[in-house]
């Protein structure tokens, strides 16, 4: 892996070590954000959520129907919260990834990138 900038990725999986649970209101922060789409829209997707955090916005993409989700965030810490967040979905896979190695292309119907790009 390649990281330009080090610090921010030690910083967030600082942060996301100490702070691993989601929340019951982050999903209302999270439909604000992805307006004018809805649960509707990712029902039957395959999505794409690039800088997942401890996956609290690929959390509800899985409660309404996604088929999949590729989840990927640059810190292992972080991923580590995301994979013990959502392991109860056998349809998600959480990567240790910089989005700068990211190999994908046409293989998701929706790709999120939310306070990360």
């Amino acid at each position: 892996m390649t990281f330009p900038c080090m610090a921010s990725p030690e910083r967030f999986g600082y942060k996301w070590a100490h702070y691993s649970k989601i929340l019951p209101e982050q999903e209302a922060q999270f439909r604000k954000w992805i307006g004018p789409l809805g649960p509707e829209d990712f029902r039957l997707k395959r999505v794409l959520d690039a800088g997942c955090g401890i996956g609290a916005n690929a959390l509800p993409v899985l409660r309404w129907g996604a088929t999949s989700v590729t989840a990927f965030d640059a810190d292992p810490r972080t991923v580590a919260a995301a994979v013990e967040n959502l392991k109860a979905f056998p349809n998600v896979t959480v990567l240790l990834r910089s989005i700068f190695d990211i190999s994908w292309q046409e293989e998701f119907d929706i790709a999120m990138s939310i306070g990360f790009i």
